[in-house]
C-alpha cells in the first residue's frame, strides 16, 4: 500500500498557495515548512523532499520556504 502522507502534504500546500493567491499576495508571501528526518534518516528525508519539490507546480515552488531541523543544515552543506 502506498504511503498517503505525501499526497496529503501536497494537497495542504496547494490549499495554502490558493489562499495566498486569493488574497492577491505576491510570491513574497511564503509557505514555511519544517524538514528533518523525523524517522531517523535526515539525508534520506532531504533527498525525498528534493524529489517531491521537483514534482510540485511552479506556483507552489515559488511560495515555499523551509526551516531545517537542527543538524540537517550541516548535512545539506556537506552534500548529504
Amino acid at each position: 500500500m502506498q504511503d498517503p502522507r505525501p499526497e496529503r502534504s501536497v494537497k495542504e500546500l496547494r490549499y495554502h498557495a490558493r489562499v495566498l493567491d486569493l488574497m492577491k499576495l505576491d510570491t513574497s508571501a511564503k509557505i514555511q515548512i519544517h524538514l528533518g528526518g523525523m524517522y531517523g534518516d535526515k539525508a534520506k528525508s532531504m533527498r525525498r523532499f528534493i524529489k517531491r519539490f521537483n514534482e510540485l507546480g511552479e506556483r507552489i515552488q515559488k511560495r515555499l520556504t523551509y526551516l531545517p531541523k537542527p543538524g540537517l543544515q550541516k548535512n545539506m552543506q556537506n552534500g548529504l
